[in-house]
């Protein structure tokens, strides 16, 4: 680098030179203001000493504001308000429990002297010391020659809204009443006032204590224009005005022959100003010590700065010059020969700064990518008990704790999304970015977390210090908070929460469980899951081979509404009374579907299915409306489809119609079978039952069983036993009959019989 040869120290030189110079040209000037910037630092620590006299003693207050709340609002005192006349048992007890209560809170603060609450209706008084007669407490705690008991009554009696009352006590003592009425009756009278006593003695000490000098006079003024606190006996309320004093402003005033500089701060609380008295005297004085200080600084800098200047100079420029050298010899790059030293270097360093940001921007991303691949096999895999602590401590997860759960945050369109045809999959690496900062921020006051994304999922693994319902409530707590914070987001999140789990190999465990849980969220409808609510469901269903039977019937003569019907029963059994698994709703759908398509089959009409996307339409996950809908769209497309081809086939269905007629004479005929119903219309047994099934969809034995079992249902209701039905039918022996009966209808007939 070729630079002009040191320009920064001879520039540095000059500049000392030229400091020493301006002193010589501001000295008149810094005479003439020392008096002024005096008064203006003093303006400061007068500000701060009245926003110290104003915090300390508005703290104070603030506590006793606190403290009316508590006191209005406590129960007891609620209670105690509208009592009447003689106090009952229960009523001691209530005014027993209240003064334990004001002794508990009189010794929060001890600024403050005493609590008391005087009860209009009953003319009595609960306080720290007890309860008693307001005439009682009056002589003994707050007799004073400016009010009578009377007079006394009378202010308690008053409507306040944190008011102020002066009390020159008989003995001596000064205090201040801060009073506000509690509640109103019925007929508008107020029914009680708190009373909040603070002494005067320590509201002095408070602000005396904060005084830089002694000859500071502080003291308070109300909007009565009353001195509150005087710590000064000659001050009179009438020699300053409340109203004419404004916060900030400052101004001189005479009192006894002195003149002072008044300045004031209004409280956040009540109508207080705080007011500070500076005399003057001590502003001049130290007006004086700084004019003298800056005489003798300013001839030290003419005789002993020009020497320091340059030797000042020269050993700032030395470590300067040092660092010159080491870029020099690290630096690869075009430098401009006009440039000073202080500009090449920020070049060179604003270089050297971007290429390690860079490095470092593109480490912590490789590392965050890493550390979610762990956490992510983590939740999908067993902990490797022998490699695993290894390679836990290479990404310094804080799941110190012994317990961990694992809580998934799917995230879900709004309603708006689809019908505005939003993209949501576009978005949704922005919506897992939202949920998992906010749910951080949220969740570390009180555990442990690490955050990954599966899917369309923000995984968390919670880590608890115990596994205890108070840890659980806290979590779905915290997770109230997550999901009332993204309510102005354009989408919502369901929570499902896995099982609390034991260390580092309970993860997996738990993830699975809160998978499982996520499995649940339409059908519960709910914005948390937790696997133990949903872990004891029923493990089977309800859909008895009777039922399936009638369906299969309905199906077969196109009947949807019947159909439908069974089908509905069936799954509000399942999901309402017996609320089975999720598994087993899959299994139940699936199980019906079969019902279908038998019918269907049986029917001749099995090809149907292929034209119904049936997987498309089901679902275990939807609610159970959409599920009935869904089943009688299908039904309805079914018989619709049934009834379709049996029209087409109704012409061609001459023969059948004759063999159901000659089969409706002949049923009760024990030998009426294929072989002799092919024989009366002369056509062999194989071929009459392939016409027959292809007409009607029906096998020709299943049709001779079906009529005899239709008329032994009538028999049997007419009271005729199973042995006599079953001859009457057709039936050989009752053991055949049972069983083509129970085949039929689902039941035995004597099961049938009994229910008649």
């Amino acid at each position: 680098m070729k630079t002009k040869r040191k320009t920064l120290l001879i520039k540095w030189f000059l500049s000392y030179l030229f400091i020493l110079v301006i002193p010589i040209f501001l000295s008149i000037g810094i005479y003439a203001y020392s008096l002024q910037i005096t008064k203006g630092q003093a303006n400061k620590m007068n500000d701060a000493l009245m926003s110290s006299v104003k915090v300390g003693v508005d703290n104070h207050i603030n506590e006793i504001n606190k403290l009316f709340k508590r006191i209005a609002l406590d129960l007891d005192v609620q209670s105690a308000t509208i009592i009447k006349g003689k106090f009952t048992a229960k009523e001691q007890l209530t005014l027993y429990h209240l003064v334990n209560s004001l002794k508990n809170l009189n010794i929060v603060d001890d600024f403050i002297e005493d609590i008391f609450i005087y009860f209009n209706n009953t003319g009595t008084v609960s306080s720290v010391n007890g309860n008693m007669s307001g005439e009682l407490f009056y002589h003994l705690y707050y007799e004073n020659s400016e009010y009578d008991f009377t007079e006394f009554q009378e202010l308690m009696k008053e409507n306040y809204n944190r008011g102020v009352i002066p009390v020159h006590k008989l003995n001596g003592e000064n205090v201040l009443l801060f009073t506000m009425t509690t509640l109103q009756s019925n007929f508008g009278i107020d029914s009680g006032t708190i009373v909040i006593t603070i002494n005067m003695r320590s509201l002095q000490k408070t602000i005396n204590n904060m005084k830089w000098d002694d000859s500071l006079k502080i003291f308070i003024l109300n909007s009565n224009n009353e001195i509150v606190d005087n710590t000064e006996d000659n001050l009179q309320d009438s020699e300053l005005e409340y109203e004419k004093i404004s916060e900030g402003d400052y101004f001189y005033k005479k009192v006894n022959n002195k003149r002072y500089m008044v300045s004031s701060t209004q409280s956040d609380y009540i109508n207080w100003k705080y007011i500070c008295m500076t005399p003057d005297a001590l502003l001049e004085k130290n007006a004086k010590s700084i004019r003298y200080f800056s005489l003798v600084g300013l001839f030290l800098c003419i005789f002993m700065g020009s020497y320091f200047s340059y030797f000042l100079a020269k050993s700032n420029y030395n470590p300067l010059q040092g660092i010159i050298d080491l870029f020099r010899k690290q630096g690869n790059w075009a430098t401009n020969t006009e440039q000073n030293e202080y500009r090449w270097l920020m070049e060179e360093a604003q270089h050297i700064f971007k290429e390690r940001s860079d490095t470092n921007r593109i480490l912590w991303n490789n590392s965050k990518v890493l550390k979610d691949y762990y956490i992510f096999r983590l939740l999908e895999y067993p902990f490797d008990k022998e490699n695993g602590p290894v390679e836990y401590n290479k990404f310094n997860l804080k799941l110190n704790a012994n317990y961990n759960v694992v809580v998934l945050f799917p995230i879900i369109p709004l309603e708006e999304q689809k019908k505005e045809d939003i993209s949501f999959e576009e978005s949704l690496s922005l919506y897992k970015f939202v949920v998992a900062n906010i749910f951080s921020e949220i969740a570390v006051d009180h555990f442990n977390v690490e955050i990954a994304d599966i899917g369309d999922m923000v995984a968390a693994i919670i880590n608890l210090p115990s596994n205890t319902l108070e840890m659980v409530e806290l979590l779905k707590e915290t997770i109230y908070n997550l999901e009332q914070k993204i309510e102005s987001f354009d989408f919502q999140v369901v929570s499902a929460i896995g099982t609390i789990e034991l260390q580092l190999e309970g993860i997996h465990g738990s993830y699975l469980a809160a998978r499982e849980a996520a499995e649940y969220i339409q059908l519960l409808n709910t914005d948390i899951i937790l696997y133990d609510d949903i872990k004891n469901l029923q493990s089977k269903y309800y859909y008895p081979i009777e039922i399936e039977q009638k369906v299969i019937n309905a199906i077969k003569v196109g009947d949807s509404s019947a159909a439908a019907g069974y089908i509905f029963k069936v799954l509000d059994t399942n999901y309402n009374e017996n609320n089975i698994a999720i598994d087993m709703r899959k299994c139940l759908i699936f199980d019906m579907l079969g019902t279908l398509m038998k019918g269907t089959d049986l029917i001749g009409c099995g090809d149907i299915l292929t034209t119904i996307d049936i997987t498309r339409k089901l679902s275990a996950k939807l609610p159970l409306s959409e599920i009935k809908d869904r089943f009688g769209e299908i039904v309805n497309e079914i018989c619709t489809n049934i009834l379709d081809k049996l029209s087409e086939n109704e012409s061609n269905n001459q023969l059948s119609n004759r063999v159901k007629e000659f089969i409706d004479k002949n049923y009760q005929d024990p030998d009426l079978n294929i072989s002799l119903t092919g024989l009366h219309f002369d056509i062999t047994p194989a071929y009459i039952s392939t016409l027959f099934k292809k007409q009607t969809g029906d096998s020709l034995l299943e049709y001779i069983n079906s009529v005899r079992v239709k008329e032994a249902q009538k028999l049997l209701e007419q009271g005729i036993s199973v042995v006599d039905t079953s001859q009457k039918v057709g039936f050989r022996n009752s053991g055949a009959f049972i069983r083509v009966f129970k085949k039929q209808t689902g039941v035995t007939p004597g099961q049938l019989r009994k229910t008649i």
